[in-house]
């Protein structure tokens, strides 16, 4: 199995587990939620040609679409996260998909067509910028999360059973040169 395989596989093993437990669940649920939501906006957004009339709307979207790929990203990909360390990779994964959307539009989409190259490709730039913004959103939230609210009870389900913290063993003395044979196999 190749590693496409391996991490969809991954990814959907992640949130099966996660479906199990309430408050991931949850998040799961808001994930989801903010991707309709996020549909609604492109697409209602392209039928009533609000993209035309609200000139910030593309920046909107791109914006809201980096936050959710990154959260979907996060959500799979991240459990369990019990330090404050940020998954700093989640800013180039956005810029890669991004950029790989940005191929899509060009080669299979005919909005463009009338734009100079100029506009082309400042307006691929601010995508891609918003894209990986909405990442920096999530690994703030991130960082927030984990700094300031703590670990959830989800981390604790994940973490095992806890256990009475029982006092390790004094070490041996030493008869080999100052070095312990526990000391040796640590």
């Amino acid at each position: 199995m190749g590693w496409p395989w391996r991490t969809l596989a991954r990814f959907f093993g992640q949130l099966r587990a996660d479906l199990g437990r309430r408050r991931t669940a949850l998040a799961w649920a808001v994930i989801i939620g903010w991707g309709l939501l996020v549909c609604v906006f492109h697409f209602g957004g392209l039928a009533y040609g609000v993209y035309v009339a609200v000139p910030w709307w593309d920046l909107l979207t791109h914006s809201m679409g980096g936050a959710g790929v990154a959260a979907i990203l996060y959500a799979g990909f991240c459990r369990p996260v019990r330090s404050v360390r940020a998954p700093l990779w989640l800013v180039p994964a956005l810029f890669a998909i991004g950029a790989g959307f940005e191929v899509y539009e060009y080669l299979f989409k005919d909005f463009w067509w009338h734009w100079s190259v100029e506009f082309y490709v400042e307006d691929t730039v601010v995508d891609l910028v918003l894209d990986t913004a909405g990442a920096a959103v999530v690994l703030l939230g991130h960082v927030v999360l984990r700094r300031f609210v703590g670990g959830t009870a989800d981390d604790a389900v994940d973490a095992g059973p806890a256990t009475e913290s029982t006092p390790s063993p004094a070490p041996e003395p030493a008869s080999d040169g100052g070095v312990s044979r526990s000391s040796r196999e640590r």
